[in-house]
């Protein structure tokens, strides 16, 4: 339930802002239950929900892990 919620940009954007008392540009859409393998040697990660912010021209400027 908590990754289909957070899930929506709509909902994680003003949740971040709020506890983390920051103003965020936009918010690339969330990806629920992302895994990321860094090396076929290591064990990989997987976050509850992961987000990126953009600026305007884009480029991302921080990522959100929201467990």
């Amino acid at each position: 339930m908590f990754a289909m919620v957070f899930g929506h940009k709509e909902i994680a954007k003003p949740f971040l802002e709020a506890v983390l008392g920051i103003r965020i540009h936009e918010l690339k859409d969330p990806e629920p239950e992302k895994t990321i393998d860094v090396s076929p040697f290591y064990k990989g990660i997987r976050y509850d929900v992961f987000v990126k912010e953009t600026g305007p021209d884009g480029v991302t400027l921080r990522s959100f892990d929201i467990e």
